[in-house]
């Protein structure tokens, strides 16, 4: 195993979390998690890459459990309250797919969850243990459009405007995708037409057949049998290249599970789809890296299998690198070629990949909607200009971090004239300092728009070290998962860069806020029609002199959208 061979030299951060997402973790897995926590770990690290790796209840709940007491004391706070959240948003997800359900079976539509909530409790036997954050749904193709009317009468709104209309679309997605606010959830219908990443079409009716109950919320709910839910598992993996560590141990937990795994009769079923070695490859993993214990029959093939060996040794590769390469255009096609037995299939296979376009590929290359098989030649072209034709370090992210000096950020709150009274929100800094800063010595209330995850975890760290973590609340700024218009209802002061608000969604629900008569904050710059309040100069730092402004209730000339258009351009800081 991979944690057991001596000559590895595994990053005490990746080793900490395979032992967390191990299925089941015994004495020795736990003393050995015992003795990490006492190394010099970077926690806010620890983390990120759980949540990034899909483990983060995992690593929350195993700590607490074998090494609550080692920990240090915010930092345990934190992970409690890390996996408390994930809890609370699992419970919502549940409850909100059990409303779904009961309408699409009421609307006649035969519906199958998977993933989610359903298989954090049919593989880990708990729904806080899995991390997920929308709810997938299959559906037989001929019911995509009853489901469609149903989900539009539940209050949800299709996400892909091509797709509104399912009924007079000629085009089938990679998936019908729906999403409602207040708060945010996301669905995605998955029919026998959207599951692409099948070497073949995936015939449903049999597998509809072999539905097995599981208890969801007090509800009994069907699924797919663990058989059939490995096979999907392992294609939705593999299509990804099995860049999460969670996914692998959905597998392993799946196979510990009380029901367990028939792997040959899996493999069975995967062999008739052409997915063979997709499951043959997730059972590697599963047993390479976490331990997963496998029949003698399937580890012998998998011995026998050089292709699948090899694609193994690839994901466990790139996961132990600190930045694994972001592989491009032909290693991801050569990936693909050789996640098929045959390779004469595979070349098909990853062919059919390559030219069939998708709703991506629509929306940059519009004119090509016109004569649908450009889209076919331009796809190419559009993935090497997103990956690169050859493997490589990815760039870091291009962030926006502005630590200001302790001075000028107290100044700033005093322009802004902060009190106990008000909701900030701090789009400027990228680290939450200002609305730190407004929660310490001002009593208010808000959140920070972050630079990357990184920056969350720590200002919530250090909020709860100055005693203001039930005050405050932190976002990365490129997602809106958690963000919606409640926690924006009270805002009463802005310190803004819209560069932070990167994410439209998250723009809109500010600009609304800013109509509301919400007090903005800048350094310089100008919004077109919409004259500043009070001016005042400001010494940033030696010979530099910024210009702060501030802004109040927008002139019925200037329209949000007419904020939202010209302030990236014309109020630069």
């Amino acid at each position: 195993m991979i944690r057991k061979t001596a000559h590895q030299n595994i990053p005490p951060t990746k080793e900490l979390l395979l032992l967390c997402a191990l299925a089941c973790v015994n004495r020795d897995a736990g003393a050995r998690i015992r003795v990490l926590t006492q190394e010099d770990l970077d926690w806010a690290e620890l983390l990120v890459v759980a949540t990034d790796q899909g483990v983060g209840p995992l690593v929350c709940h195993r700590l607490e459990v074998w090494a609550g007491n080692m920990l240090p004391p915010l930092w345990r706070e934190q992970f409690c309250e890390e996996f408390k959240r994930n809890t609370r948003r699992n419970l919502f997800l549940a409850a909100e797919l059990c409303r779904v359900l009961a309408a699409l079976d009421a609307a006649g539509v035969r519906a199958t969850p998977y993933k989610g909530p359903v298989l954090a409790v049919q593989a880990y036997g708990d729904i806080a243990l899995r991390q997920f954050a929308d709810l997938d749904i299959v559906v037989p193709q001929t019911q995509i459009c009853q489901a469609h009317s149903t989900l539009l009468k539940l209050g949800f709104h299709s996400a892909e405007g091509g797709f509104g209309a399912p009924h007079i679309s000629r085009q089938i997605p990679g998936q019908y995708a729906y999403w409602s606010e207040a708060p945010a959830r996301h669905i995605e219908l998955h029919t026998e037409a959207t599951l692409r990443y099948m070497p073949r079409r995936l015939d449903l009716e049999p597998m509809l057949a072999r539905r097995e109950t599981v208890s969801l919320a007090g509800t009994q709910v069907l699924t797919f049998s663990p058989e059939d839910a490995l096979v999907l598992l392992s294609v939705h993996g593999s299509k990804h290249f099995w860049d999460r560590l969670g996914w692998i141990a959905d597998i392993a937990a799946l196979d510990r599970s009380a029901r367990g795994i028939d792997w040959e009769l899996g493999l069975d079923r995967a062999r008739r789809l052409g997915a063979e070695r997709m499951v043959l490859l997730g059972a590697s993993l599963a047993h390479d890296l976490l331990d997963t214990p496998l029949p003698e029959k399937v580890a012998l093939q998998v011995e026998r299998n050089a292709a699948t060996q090899g694609l193994r040794d690839t994901v466990r590769s790139r996961f132990l690198t600190p930045r694994p390469l972001e592989l491009g255009v032909f290693r991801r096609f050569a990936f693909r070629v050789d996640m098929c037995s045959a390779r004469s299939n595979g070349v098909l296979y990853a062919l059919r990949l390559a030219i069939t376009p998708t709703e991506a590929d629509r929306r940059e290359g519009p004119i090509a909607n016109y004569f649908e098989p450009l889209h076919g030649l331009l796809r190419p072209l559009r993935l090497a200009r997103l990956y690169g034709w050859r493997s490589q370090v990815p760039r870091l992210p291009s962030v926006t971090r502005r630590e200001v000096p302790g001075e000028v950020a107290r100044g700033l709150l005093a322009f802004a004239e902060v009190s106990s009274e008000d909701f900030v929100l701090d789009s400027f800094t990228g680290s939450g300092q200002l609305a730190l800063l407004a929660a310490r010595v001002c009593g208010a209330a808000g959140i920070g728009i972050m630079s990357d995850s990184r920056a969350v975890a720590q200002a919530k760290i250090a909020a709860r070290a100055q005693g203001t973590s039930a005050r405050l609340r932190f976002f990365e700024q490129v997602s809106d998962e958690q963000l919606d218009a409640a926690d924006l209802q009270h805002l009463t002061i802005l310190f803004l860069d819209y560069d932070a608000l990167g994410n439209e969604t998250v723009r809109l629900r500010v600009e609304a806020a800013i109509s509301r008569g919400v007090r903005v904050v800048s350094m310089g710059g100008n919004i077109p029609g919409w004259a500043p309040a009070r001016e005042a100069s400001m010494e940033m730092d030696v010979g530099k002199v910024a210009t702060l402004k501030l802004w109040q209730s927008i002139p019925a000339v200037c329209s949000t959208h007419t904020v939202g258009a010209k302030v990236a351009s014309d109020c630069k800081m």
